[in-house]
């Protein structure tokens, strides 16, 4: 039986409560939603776009996850939690249900957007707005496109892992078009939600949030047993990891659940789907 589908005993009183001071200073820090953590996160439900645009912040070291460089196996990273656009992703729940998955949360697929806007040409790739590549568009609520070539997503790939000097599953941005087609939501309308299509996502870019001990974790659905075939190991979830402690900077890995704070996660952000779900509520999700 899959070991994130019955959670095991909590954490001793002093944990939890490390874990929410942790995420209690990072929401402290981020101050309202136009001037927060994440560039993107707009206002509470708002109709305007951006929409589904957030990030997520480790309840380890209130560090948030962020690129490096906006290309093709670019490494996932940490970042300072900062008025930074290398923070801000954009979620697409799978054929546009948010009660599925092993966390009966959703499935979803995070597009790397920074400031909200997502890279795309105009008349070749179904952009949302006019557009070029190397320039991004803001799209507007209930748009549907397709992914440029030059859109990434949060995907994993295997090799050596400089920073542990081990090979590993590491997180990596990936070409989003792999996947179908994208539709942007409308928070101001209850269950339009930011949605790609199913039957053609790309497996390796499917995450599911899963409730842990003080957090999210962040579950890998292709490398994970029992949500995709062609899982690598026959009795382990595979989640997303910042291991090494290193701070800003680290490579995130994609590693065997073991229920430790370095692999829960908050989601910050105030449109939907983030704020349709039902765990929108601290240390899980919230709109800074």
């Amino acid at each position: 039986m899959s070991r994130t589908l019955i959670r095991r005993a909590a954490l001793p009183l002093a944990g939890i409560i490390a874990a929410f001071a942790m995420v209690l200073a990072g929401f402290a820090s981020a101050g309202t939603a136009n001037a927060s953590t994440f560039t993107c996160t707009n206002t509470l439900n708002s109709s305007s776009a951006p929409q589904g645009c957030g990030g997520l912040v480790s309840e380890e070291n209130s560090l948030s996850m962020a690129i490096t460089a906006n290309n093709y196996n670019a490494p996932v990273t940490l970042g300072e939690t900062a008025s930074v656009n290398t923070e801000d992703w954009t979620v697409f729940a799978v054929d546009g249900l948010t009660n599925d998955g092993p966390g009966r949360l959703g499935e979803y697929v995070a597009m790397y957007t920074p400031d909200g806007t997502i890279k795309c040409v105009a008349g070749v790739d179904s952009c949302p707005a006019s557009g070029t590549i190397g320039a991004g568009v803001l799209p507007s609520a209930v748009t549907e496109f397709e992914a440029g070539p030059e859109t990434y997503c949060l995907s994993v790939a295997y090799g050596l892992d400089s920073q542990r000097g081990v090979d590993r599953w590491m997180a990596r941005l990936r070409l989003c078009n792999g996947n179908g087609v994208f539709k942007i939501g409308n928070s101001a309308v209850k269950g339009d939600i930011n949605s790609v299509s199913s039957g053609h996502e790309n497996r390796y870019q499917v995450w599911s949030p899963v409730i842990g001990d003080g957090g999210l974790l962040m579950v890998n659905n292709m490398l994970s047993t029992g949500h995709a075939t062609g899982g690598p190991d026959t009795n382990q979830n595979y989640v997303l990891d910042d291991t090494a402690g290193l701070g800003v900077g680290e490579d995130l890995i994609v590693f065997q659940e073991n229920d430790q704070l370095n692999q829960l996660w908050a989601v910050q952000g105030c449109t939907q789907p983030v704020s349709q779900l039902s765990i929108f509520t601290g240390p899980y999700a919230n709109c800074p």
